[in-house]
């Protein structure tokens, strides 16, 4: 999965082409998946041939009219989105195998990104626990630790410029991934808007 800084990064480049109605909520909504505390969270399912998948239809299905009138809904949403498009570049395009010792070095890579895509996209550390998140519909559904895990983001902020070295994530990837995400979710929010959908959670389907 992308790190919420790579999901940040990509909602900065959304807002340069759309009027949010909310940003605030946006931001929350585009890391809050991580922070739930089962994988249940992330609406991943397994079909019946082997494959796996997020169901994006059943989000949209539970919370569609949310998202057209709730920025964090739809961050939510875009963030699940987002997931696999960088699934379908790191997988399926640079061919990585997630053992173990890669996702280790996978989670080093986007700490040593962080100061890099924050200087670069612009960023900041304003992303705050929105009032009565407890009782979103989601949050009910759902188990979250998102008081601490947005505390825990802060701390991406303090990290100090360096010049890696990366081991499997690196700045190349880490732009083409925010680029071509940004790309497919401004596809995916006009899509939506006509009653629509660009994105094929079966084609997007990982072994």
């Amino acid at each position: 999965m992308a790190s919420r800084i790579l999901h940040l990064a990509v909602s900065a480049l959304l807002e340069k082409a759309y009027v949010f109605r909310d940003p605030d909520r946006l931001h929350v909504g585009c890391v809050m998946p991580d922070a739930c505390t089962s994988r249940d969270g992330h609406f991943r399912v397994k079909l019946a041939d082997g494959r796996r998948t997020y169901a994006l239809s059943r989000f949209r299905e539970r919370y569609g009219d949310r998202m057209r009138s709730d920025d964090l809904y739809l961050g939510y949403y875009l963030h699940l989105a987002e997931d696999m498009i960088h699934r379908q570049i790191l997988y399926g395009e640079h061919h990585y195998v997630p053992t173990e010792d890669y996702v280790r070095r996978l989670h080093r890579d986007y700490s040593l990104l962080n100061p890099l895509i924050i200087s670069q996209y612009g960023l900041r550390d304003d992303v705050r626990l929105p009032d009565g998140w407890e009782d979103e519909p989601i949050a009910r559904e759902f188990s979250f630790r998102l008081p601490e895990f947005l505390d825990e983001m802060r701390g991406d902020f303090s990290i100090p410029p360096n010049d890696g070295p990366y081991a499997v994530f690196t700045p190349e990837i880490a732009d083409e991934f925010i680029r071509r995400a940004a790309e497919a979710m401004a596809g995916e929010i006009e899509a939506m808007r006509r009653g629509e959908t660009t994105m094929d959670e079966i084609a997007l389907a990982w072994g």
